[in-house]
């Protein structure tokens, strides 16, 4: 656990906005930690991304500035900050997600048994089932995908014999991706999936985060019919080299 029982005590004084943070901390992955005011910097090992929790601009520019190390990729737990963050680094790309957080003690046990529903552990006999599904420029390669199956916690769903729908945890300990064949979609499989899998993320943590894009309604109804609520702040994401492939 964090040695600096002030920034562990800072953070946890705003669970929700904090929550990507205090996952960090609990699987205990995090580095370059530092506090100014009431903002926080941590770097996730594990991700290689800068997290930064905001008190104001003035000391969020401060751990920005005084930041060593690969600055391609880190995130603000504060969406509201991206003119001054577009001021600063006009040649950037960001992405704005909607956050959805779910504490231990409002977890919602998967007590339903579903008929032709069998839950199994991942291996990389499910690589192929996700790659073709999961269409996405930044995570949806074999490399990343790979390393979820192998090293992340995650869950595969058989729905009569076949297979239906996975949930991995991002590096940086974002739930997701929930994957769901087309052909099962509309049957509460994914949401049935990601309760039996928030019970697995709760093996290491007592707070876990989904992020979702704003426009994926459906996403954002499956997170909180699996007991995530949502968070008064968007997150935002900013990228550096990146762009060109993000585009």
């Amino acid at each position: 656990m964090l040695n600096n029982p002030t920034i562990l005590q800072k953070l946890a004084q705003r669970p929700e906005y904090n929550a990507l943070f205090l996952n960090v901390i609990e699987r205990s992955c995090y580095q370059d930690v530092k506090m100014i005011g009431n903002s926080v910097r941590i770097r996730d090992r594990i991700s290689g991304a800068y997290l930064f929790s905001v008190g104001t601009w003035q000391e969020l520019e401060v751990l920005l500035d005084n930041t060593r190390g690969n600055m391609n990729t880190f995130m603000i737990n504060d969406a509201a900050f991206t003119k001054e963050i577009l001021k600063k680094y006009p040649k950037v790309f960001t992405r704005e997600y909607r956050s959805f957080v779910l504490q231990q003690k409002d977890y919602l046990p998967c007590t339903k048994i579903r008929k032709g529903v069998e839950i199994k552990p991942l291996d990389l006999s499910w690589l192929s089932f996700i790659l073709e599904r999961y269409k996405d420029v930044e995570f949806g390669h074999e490399s990343y995908i790979s390393d979820r199956v192998l090293y992340g916690p995650g869950l595969g769903l058989l729905y009569q014999g076949e297979k239906a729908a996975v949930a991995l945890q991002h590096k940086d300990g974002e739930t997701g991706p929930v994957i769901v064949d087309s052909r099962f979609r509309g049957l509460g499989l994914g949401t049935y999936l990601l309760r039996c899998f928030n019970k697995l993320l709760f093996t290491d943590n007592t707070i876990v985060i989904s992020l979702v894009k704003p426009k994926n309604e459906a996403s954002a109804h499956m997170v909180m019919n699996s007991g995530y609520k949502p968070t008064e702040h968007n997150v935002l994401w900013v990228y550096h080299e990146l762009v060109k492939r993000k585009q």
